[in-house]
């Protein structure tokens, strides 16, 4: 017991600074553990927003296609109606008969 006491005077600085690191490198440990659950749930953030953000798209792309269908559905309807609009015969009037259709329209109801 007496020869331990002499060693423990004889080293005390390195002992206290054995602990002393055993103590730093265990902070050090739990500090990295916490880094790296920050940094998972970073990464988990990340990932649903990456996932709001493709069903996001995923609904863009459809309308985008939906209002292709509609654009090109109104272009044909066009194109069918200029047809129809130069084959409507044309009604020669007098202007005697503009007159009075002009006067019809425009007469008020007492």
């Amino acid at each position: 017991m007496i020869q331990m006491i002499a060693l423990i005077k004889k080293y005390w600085k390195q002992i206290t600074g054995s602990i002393l690191a055993l103590f730093g490198i265990g902070l050090i440990v739990s500090k990295q553990a916490t880094e790296v659950k920050v940094i998972d749930t970073e990464i988990e953030q990340n990932n649903n927003e990456i996932e709001k953000i493709d069903t996001a798209v995923e609904k863009i792309e459809q309308t985008k296609t939906q209002v292709k269908k509609r654009v090109y559905n109104k272009k044909r309807k066009v194109k069918q109606l200029e047809a129809e609009k130069k084959n409507v015969p044309k009604v020669d009037r007098t202007v005697a008969e503009a007159k009075q259709n002009i006067i019809k329209k425009t007469q008020r109801k007492k």
